[in-house]
């Protein structure tokens, strides 16, 4: 149907090519819906269903501008019993399915999703919006896994069957310190139909896995195909998102830790999204894309854990992963922030830098779109230039002295995110509508990092008796000298750039102003106590 099927825009064709390409059936296209009384209820622009999974979508696709009214209304209309029920007569679906209401708006991405707070009591609870960014990820994705990309899908969509099943399996029964872990093999394209990979979420801001690496998927597809790759000995590592049950024998009695490691039989579900790669990705999803012929043969050693809790689970993650090239440290700096460390460690320094970023980047659009996190498809420039990282924005945020043990220097406590983020967003504010061409290089790591260090400097020096105007006069005297000293501090690079950028606009400020002569610019020498 969809590669016959008339479709009034690109847009369109998209949307039904990406359920095509998931494996779910098309039932109808650009369907104008109308009772056996000739009224006319609406159109609908895709429905598909999932019959092994017993699920039907009903989407509408929008490239124009939706106003939040027209997304209620669709939601409304084909969440109501009486249209749903007319709808199912007419297709001929199955009544006990499960059926999920999508709007596909393609004018807005997820940072606009707060522009849904004034609808969100109004939108039914199998309804959900899918915004350009979250379709594009779902389509990219599908080029290099096809349809088992579904189960990152209906996870993002926090999907689970009507109807949960399940398979018992013989497994080696261990503990990884007080954590219980069960040993077993099973068939890839049986592990892929219950797994999926935690990379994208409605839910919270992040999954934690890191981007495919597409080059390495397809370098072990080749060898696959070719036969010069027929095993793989390591352990890929799942958590079953979903209670395991130990069926009990008599005979053998229990598997306490002090019983294990123990040969045991256990109930496994093994729906879509029961279990989640921890570990491992690449070599299951290797074999997503190769014939059915080649993938029957494969068969995986996996260790299994039992419901971990997703802050241990993610540190599971980082330990396999943190020594290896492969994962990207703005995505483990960014992942630590969600775990819970001891007060003064330096791992809860960064995490509360890290959240003075996260608020900062939710009031600040300008750095909402040129930060980067190391997540998933994540791009590292914005139109042309880089973006700046979280790492390096974390680390300013503390070599500055703007966070620190007991409290920054315009901190309350260690505990205060707002201060130090109000300083930070109202002082961008001020140089952007004063310099608003500098606009580039102020969101960029050298730029933020030398904004961030006239900050420290600035109200540290006022703390200590140093500097008697206010931080407000001092963001004037910037503005007033910046321009004469950015030609030249734009060719600074490495290590100590940004030491010789600001020297380089102090000596301007001393020269404009004897109010500088007192200032201690060296941070090694600023101490404050609170």
């Amino acid at each position: 149907m969809i590669e016959t099927h008339k479709f009034k825009t690109d847009s369109e064709k998209n949307s039904a090519k990406l359920f095509n390409d998931f494996e779910i059936k098309c039932i109808d296209l650009d369907y104008v819906v109308k009772t056996s009384t000739g009224l006319d209820l609406g159109e609908i622009d895709g429905i598909f269903i999932d019959y092994t999974n017993e699920i039907v979508f009903i989407y509408d696709d929008s490239e124009l501008q939706s106003p939040n009214q027209k997304i209620v209304g669709f939601f409304q209309k084909w969440s109501n019993k009486d249209n749903l029920t007319e709808l199912i007569k007419l297709k001929n679906l199955p009544d006990d399915y499960q059926y999920f209401i999508l709007y596909i708006d393609k004018t807005r991405t997820t940072k606009d999703k707060i522009k849904l707070e004034p609808i969100a009591n109004s939108i039914p609870k199998n309804c959900f919006v899918v915004f350009e960014d979250d379709f594009n990820y779902f389509q990219q994705l599908t080029k290099e896994i096809r349809k088992w990309a579904k189960n990152d899908f209906y996870n993002f969509l926090d999907l689970r069957p009507k109807s949960k099943t399940s398979i018992k399996r013989k497994v080696i029964k261990y503990f990884i310190g007080d954590t219980p872990a069960y040993v077993f093999s099973d068939k890839a394209e049986k592990i892929l139909q219950y797994s999926y990979v935690y990379r994208r979420s409605d839910k919270s801001n992040i999954g934690y896995q890191r981007s495919l690496n597409k080059d390495k998927i397809r370098i072990m597809r080749k060898y696959i195909n070719s036969g010069e790759l027929d095993s793989f000995p390591n352990s890929i590592l799942l958590n079953c998102v979903e209670q395991i049950t130990e069926i009990y024998d008599p005979k053998f009695g229990g598997a306490d830790k002090a019983d294990c490691p123990k040969e045991i039989e256990i109930d496994i579900p093994n729906y879509f999204c029961s279990c989640r790669v921890v570990d491992g990705q690449h070599r299951l999803l290797s074999l997503s894309n190769v014939d059915n012929t080649i993938i029957s043969k494969f068969s995986l050693p996996i260790v299994l854990f039992n419901n971990m809790p997703i802050k241990k689970e993610i540190k599971t993650f980082i330990e396999i992963n943190d020594n290896q090239t492969s994962i990207d440290k703005n995505l483990t700096i960014s992942l630590k922030a969600q775990l819970d460390w001891p007060e003064n460690s330096k791992e809860n320094l960064e995490k509360v830098a890290f959240l003075v970023c996260e608020d900062i980047i939710s009031k600040n659009s300008g750095f909402s779109t040129r930060i980067y996190k190391g997540y998933a498809n994540e791009s590292t420039i914005y139109n042309t230039n880089k973006k700046i990282t979280i790492q390096q924005f974390i680390q300013s945020i503390l070599k500055n002295k703007i966070v620190q043990k007991n409290g920054g220097i315009i901190q309350t406590d260690l505990k205060d995110i707002l201060s130090p983020s109000k300083i930070i967003n109202e002082t961008y504010t001020t140089l952007i509508n004063a310099n608003g061409k500098n606009i580039n290089y102020y969101y960029s790591n050298r730029g933020m990092d030398l904004i961030l260090r006239f900050i420290g400097i600035i109200h540290i020096n006022m703390k200590l008796g140093n500097f008697k105007s206010t931080f407000e006069e001092a963001l004037v005297d910037f503005n007033l000298h910046i321009n004469k000293v950015l030609p030249i501090i734009l060719n600074y690079y490495g290590a100590g750039a940004v030491a010789k950028s600001f020297d380089a606009l102090f000596v301007e400020l001393k020269k404009s102003s004897n109010k500088y002569n007192k200032i201690e610019n060296d941070l090694r020498k600023l101490n404050f106590k609170k």
